[in-house]
């Protein structure tokens, strides 16, 4: 996990919840994002997308999420894409639901679990620059 932050090419924000001034704050949730360079194309990949049992179901997700896909679009990237265990139908309804397609099958990608990943995908618009 230290690697994936650390990575130059990482974005992640942290969800969190109390007055700004007071420290430590409870954290809800965190987004890893990493951009990713093909030729000309640049794209990226959420390494992961965690929220405290807690607070799930109540919006933190889908924030993170956004803004995830925010800072995606204004690094350039054209596409975003992630793994999601297979039986993770919790997890598979929140993309579905955000418009992410299943473009594949990653056979056995938790290794240590024996599962496989479907691979999720979803086009970003082009920022618009006035």
């Amino acid at each position: 996990m230290r690697q994936a932050v650390e990575s130059e090419s990482a974005i992640v924000a942290v969800a969190e919840r109390g007055p700004e001034d007071q420290a430590p704050r409870e954290m809800l949730g965190f987004v890893i994002l990493h951009l990713e360079q093909t030729g000309a194309r640049r794209y990226a990949y959420i390494v992961t997308l965690d929220v405290d049992p807690e607070v799930r179901r109540t919006g933190v997700a889908t924030l993170l999420l956004a803004h995830a896909e925010e800072q995606a679009r204004a690094a350039g990237a054209r596409r975003i894409a992630l793994h999601v265990a297979a039986d993770n139908t919790g997890a598979i309804s929140f993309y579905k639901r955000l418009k992410y397609v299943r473009v594949g099958v990653a056979r056995n990608y938790y290794r240590e679990a024996g599962l496989d990943a479907l691979v999720y995908a979803k086009q970003l618009e082009k920022v618009e620059r006035r």
